[in-house]
């Protein structure tokens, strides 16, 4: 098993009413990353075996985004197809439905009542 099999790129992101700020901390050069991205989705690789890959929670205008290497971050500055829009997530998260599906059979199966 190589070193960085279990590694995680950390992630941090913010907003403002024009824009999604995505921080990833990757401690490599810019030349051991490889960014691919739509105006739904972004996969980036880094040469070591890392990777971080997100579906936007919204469309994003690529052509408007730009991606800047600061020290040992990466940051993403992605224009926001519908200016004005708040997210409530980074990402969509199809995980979470599941969860909340299980939950609500499980309150359904003890109270004897539909939530979903």
């Amino acid at each position: 098993m190589d070193e960085h099999d279990e590694e995680v790129v950390q992630s941090e992101w913010s907003q403002t009413d024009s824009h999604v700020m995505v921080s990833l901390l990757l401690e490599c050069r810019l030349e051991d990353i490889t960014l691919d991205w739509s105006d739904t989705d972004c996969t980036l690789k880094v040469a070591d075996g890392r990777t971080w890959s997100c579906v936007w929670n919204q469309k994003v205008d690529v052509a408007a985004s730009k991606a800047k290497l600061r020290g040992q971050h990466l940051q993403l500055k992605l224009a926001k197809s519908e200016p004005g829009t708040t997210w409530q997530q980074l990402q969509v998260c199809n995980f979470c439905d599941v969860v909340k599906k299980i939950v609500c059979r499980v309150e359904f199966v003890t109270a004897s009542h539909s939530c979903c």
